[in-house]
């Protein structure tokens, strides 16, 4: 499948190989719906050049088109939201500007490397033992600032790489019972939720929580009604016993890192430097 742009994407049509969020629509119906919203934002076009890190234009459309299940009122309104936050924010800048402490890559790491069995990019986060203690030390301002500089480097590597989703691993072996349990950090993890659904659609093609001690169901059910159904069909929580033979339906474990339980000889891994404006991203394995 090729978009406008002429960049090769995933596999099945560029309106349903995702499904249209619940809609039974044809793609006739997606493409009017689509034509009708382009010209409705006309004014803020190209998108490029409010958001460097997007696949392309097309792509980025679709995107909000689905996320308010191809209501184009709401996909227009989402979308300018969306470019006025990114403005405000600097997200433009981020890369050259923002300015981490070192702890954040240590006690909240984040690398990439592997691809999933659709070939989308695997992005891996490996929140530390003293998560608490960054989230304390740095405050939420910090915190939130470095959630969404990883999540531009995940956009950065869907460009980069070509693809349009990314499949996102969070190992929880070094999770304790007490942030499971912190009200600030839950707190937290509800923010990030309902600000990535609403400024970053569809980016996730799916998302595993593998290591997940007892107490992450019950955070779950904190965190799941604020997720929109079709997001939420998309995220697995499984157990330190379950989690490798059931993740394995959706990747291979040679695209693994050794680390869990991946070959040695396996694809390089990429860790995200807390220094931003030194990072360069690798090309994609081939």
């Amino acid at each position: 499948i090729f978009f406008r742009g002429g960049a090769p994407m995933s596999v099945g049509s560029k309106w349903n190989k995702y499904g249209t969020a619940g809609k039974k629509l044809t793609d006739e119906q997606c493409e009017k719906a689509y034509e009708e919203f382009h010209a409705k934002i006309a004014d803020v076009l190209p998108l490029e050049a409010q958001d460097m890190n997007m696949v392309n234009e097309e792509d980025a459309l679709i995107k909000f088109l689905i996320a308010r299940k191809y209501d184009v009122p709401k996909a227009e309104e989402m979308l300018r939201g969306y470019l006025k936050w990114r403005k405000e924010y600097g997200c433009e800048s981020l890369f050259a500007t923002a300015q981490f402490h070192a702890d954040f890559a240590t006690k909240w790491p984040a690398y990439f490397g592997g691809k999933d069995r659709e070939g989308h990019p695997l992005y891996i986060e490996t929140p530390g033992k003293e998560l608490s203690d960054l989230i304390k030390a740095q405050g939420w301002d910090a915190i939130f600032r470095w959630h969404v500089y990883l999540i531009e480097r995940q956009r950065q590597i869907m460009k980069h790489w070509n693809t349009d989703r990314i499949s996102l691993i969070i190992d929880c072996k070094d999770v304790t019972f007490g942030l499971m349990t912190n009200g600030s950090a839950i707190g937290t993890l509800k923010k990030f939720a309902a600000h990535d659904q609403a400024m970053y659609p569809e980016g996730m093609r799916m998302m595993f929580f593998i290591n997940s001690p007892a107490t992450a169901s019950g955070v779950w059910k904190m965190i799941s009604p604020l997720l929109d159904p079709v997001v939420r069909e998309k995220i697995h929580i499984y157990g330190t016993k379950e989690w490798p033979e059931k993740i394995q339906k959706y990747l291979n474990a040679e695209d693994l890192p050794k680390e869990l339980g991946g070959p040695a000889t396996g694809p390089s891994w990429y860790h995200i430097d807390a220094d931003a404006a030194a990072y360069q991203i690798p090309d994609p394995p081939a």
